[in-house]
């Protein structure tokens, strides 16, 4: 039997949301879309010292108006791919998996016994703007090939937790870039509390 085009992201039976289960032994960790309650716990982790020190790029003190930004944001994106999961399905519901233009799931939820969630941090899955490369020309250069590489192409570099990095210093340049949360360090720091 062929797989869905959304697989592996399932569906929420109540409340439609789609989200990834990890394997066991995280199997009480699930990947979903940001949520607008996420905002006080963004705020709070995103201000707290052990956090902030791995973070580049981020308006310091993160405040409820930059969580609520990346929220959206982020949710737009999420429904941006989950529209063309969608459309594979209905044109392609047998067919070989579809390349999209991103993950539709970045949020990590912890699930208690009693079936509630609480956000644990971000894990982002994004092409690499090479953020380790010091020369701005051959980053830009790679920058741009990697941007010009149609989804699905296997050259392709992709960053896990990797966020753009400006070369600007101007914080409006930055928000409007949407740069808000170095992902995985975020998300690895806050674990370390769990």
């Amino acid at each position: 039997m062929p797989l869905s085009q959304f697989y592996p992201v399932q569906h929420d039976p109540c409340t439609g949301e789609p989200y990834i289960r990890l394997p066991v032994p995280f199997e009480r960790f699930t990947i979903t879309p940001p949520r607008r309650e996420d905002v006080p716990h963004i705020i709070r982790i995103l201000n707290d010292d052990p956090v902030k020190r791995w973070i580049d790029g981020l308006p310091f003190p993160y405040l409820e108006e930059h969580a609520e930004e990346w929220v959206a944001a982020t949710l737009e994106k999420s429904d941006a791919v989950l529209h063309e999961l969608r459309i594979a399905e209905e044109e392609q519901p047998d067919g070989p998996p579809v390349a999209v233009s991103g993950c539709p799931v970045n949020c990590l939820r912890r699930t208690e016994e009693d079936g509630s969630q609480w956000f644990a941090g971000v894990v982002e899955f994004n092409r690499s703007y090479f953020p380790d490369v010091r020369d701005r020309t051959v980053q830009d250069r790679l920058i741009s090939r990697n941007e010009s590489r149609k989804a699905g192409d296997e050259e392709i570099v992709w960053c896990v937790g990797c966020e753009y990095r400006s070369h600007s210093t101007d914080k409006t340049h930055l928000a409007d870039r949407n740069i808000h949360i170095a992902s995985l360090k975020l998300a690895i720091c806050h674990l370390k509390t769990i």
